[in-house]
Order: C-alpha cells, then sequence, then structure tokens
C-alpha cells in the first residue's frame, strides 16, 4: 500500500493531554514529509488559533474553521 497523505486533527487526536506535540511525533511526520507524503491538520480551530501548531509541525496542508478554509503553504 502506498500512502499519499497523512490527515490527523488536533484536539484529541494529534495533540498531547496538555496540548503539546510529542518529540517523537513531529519527528515521524518530518520523515513522511521527506518520503513525499502530504501532512495535512484539520481543525474546527481558527487559522491563528492553529498557527502554533501549523509553525511547529510546517504541515503542507492546513484543513481549519469547521472545514470552511484550506491552505498550502500559507495561502
Amino acid at each position: 500500500m502506498t500512502y499519499r497523505m497523512i490527515l490527523t486533527d488536533l484536539d484529541h487526536t494529534l495533540l498531547r493531554s496538555d496540548g503539546t506535540v510529542s518529540e517523537r511525533t513531529l519527528s515521524v511526520l518530518r520523515a513522511v514529509q521527506q518520503k513525499g507524503i502530504y501532512v495535512t491538520l484539520a481543525t474546527a480551530r481558527y487559522y491563528i488559533g492553529a498557527e502554533r501548531y501549523t509553525d511547529m509541525i510546517k504541515p503542507d496542508f492546513i484543513i481549519n474553521t469547521d472545514g470552511a478554509l484550506i491552505h498550502r503553504h500559507g495561502r
């Protein structure tokens, strides 16, 4: 099976209970991106509410505001 994208929610999925992202998770996401697999964050949060995580994770796509907006590399 070939994966082309990993899509994950933030709250109660990617984030730990204290609102942080583990170093192991960050390492895995970076490794899959290096293999050409897109990393996508989906969240009900507004862009500014997810900005701290998008700056840290540097996803290829961000789906936010309950799916109303899709960003790719800040556009």
